[in-house]
């Protein structure tokens, strides 16, 4: 959670439906938050962690979808992994990154994905050329279904990574999903020897009539280095066994207002009839380029959850804005 110090850029929202985009429209529908307080983070970097804890749980309108999120302990280092992983009972479906920072050296993200292995959502962020220790930590949302035992529908959620090509100084992949089912959610991690790989794109967009395309782009920034970025998507079955219906996805996209430099970021909520499953967050900018330093879903203001994105400049100014994404399910 960002403090004081940085300006929350307010949003215009709007629902993606089939083939349209409708941007700026006043028919679109959504609502904005207000910053959360927040409180100094104090947890020592050698503190057993002890998460996650509860953050809040929400359905769809049919009462059939049922989506939970928590969140994690504070990890402290220049360079931070933290995990959060989903209770039993639950399957992971999303997550997100989150660092406590207030300074022009970082810290910048560097990963924030899914573990289906593990069922943990990870996250990593790091200093950049100057060291700079930090607070960072994970978060993770899990998701049930009416009448799916958590083992089957575990055993039909499809995690699909996906590397981009190469190595290069500004890597990107998108990881695909088959129409046959939903994406409930994506991430991104860069992977790199050198100075580092940072984000900027680490997003998705899902369609309501199954697929969906979940995007990872980095770059280096200032120190060159080479290397590659891994797309994340996680899909499943638009009528999963066990589930008596069928199930629709679809994207709530909100665009930050252009502002100057530093630290740029917006808040904002899903709307009714969706279960929100999974955050997304990119930066564009001018100049010296924006980082992502933080994407992480909330409960949001209707209580359905939402999203929370920061970028900022790093070193030399570079201004632009934080564009934010949250995907959402239902029954059709």
């Amino acid at each position: 959670m960002k403090i004081d110090r940085r300006n929350i850029q307010l949003s215009l929202s709007c629902r993606l439906l089939i083939g349209t985009l409708i941007l700026g429209s006043a028919s679109c529908g959504g609502s904005v938050d207000g910053q959360e307080a927040e409180t100094e983070p104090t947890v020592a970097a050698s503190k057993v962690l002890a998460g996650p804890y509860l953050q809040g749980e929400w359905t769809d309108d049919s009462g059939t979808v049922h989506v939970a999120m928590w969140r994690h302990d504070w990890v402290e280092n220049d360079h931070v992994t933290a995990r959060c992983p989903v209770p039993s009972g639950w399957v992971l479906v999303g997550g997100g990154a989150e660092t406590f920072d207030n300074s022009d050296r970082g810290p910048l993200l560097t990963a924030s994905f899914p573990d289906g292995a593990t069922q943990e959502w990870v996250m990593q962020s790091k200093d950049h050329g100057l060291a700079y220790v930090h607070f960072a930590r994970a978060y993770c949302i899990g998701l049930k279904l009416d009448g799916v035992t958590p083992d089957n529908l575990r055993a039909q959620t499809q995690y699909i990574p996906v590397d981009s090509t190469g190595l290069a100084q500004g890597p990107s992949a998108i990881a695909l999903v088959p129409s046959t089912h939903i994406m409930v959610g994506g991430g991104a991690r860069a992977n790199y020897t050198g100075p580092g790989i940072l984000l900027y794109t680490n997003t998705g967009l899902g369609f309501p009539g199954g697929g969906g395309e979940w995007y990872a782009n980095g770059r280096d920034h200032i120190w060159a280095d080479f290397g590659s970025v891994t797309a994340f998507a996680i899909a499943i079955p638009r009528q999963p066994t066990g589930y008596s219906g069928t199930l629709t996805a679809d994207t709530l996209q909100f665009g930050g207002s252009p502002s100057g430099t530093g630290y740029q970021g917006l808040t904002a909520s899903e709307v009714f009839p969706f279960a929100m499953t999974s955050v997304g967050g990119e930066t564009f900018t001018t100049g010296a380029g924006r980082l992502l330093t933080d994407v992480y879903p909330t409960v949001g203001g209707n209580a359905r959850g939402g999203v929370q994105v920061w970028s900022k400049d790093h070193v030399f100014p570079g201004s632009g804005r934080s564009d934010g994404r949250v995907i959402g399910i239902r029954k059709q």
